[in-house]
């Protein structure tokens, strides 16, 4: 049935933040969203759209690269 909207504004704002204050009820979709930026970059992750009554709509945005590249590339980086 949808999410809230004071619900929807405190999952956004963790979206937003860097740091994690608590392991709320969200973290889980935090972590994700996170872990793909971090292998991505900042335009990637997740996004979050709610309307009462109507459901909400989660989209996750990847790239159309491969993750293989970019983990070996993270590997070959690290020394």
């Amino acid at each position: 049935m949808g999410i809230s909207e004071e619900r929807l504004a405190e999952i956004r704002q963790s979206l937003r933040e860097k740091d994690v204050m608590d392991g709320g009820p969200s973290i889980g979709i935090v972590n994700v969203h996170r872990r793909i930026q971090y292998l991505f970059g900042a335009s990637y992750g997740i996004t979050i759209d709610s309307q009462a009554e109507q459901g909400a709509v989660v989209q996750i945005c990847l790239p159309l690269t491969g993750l293989t590249s970019m983990t070996e590339e993270r590997r070959t980086n690290v020394v």
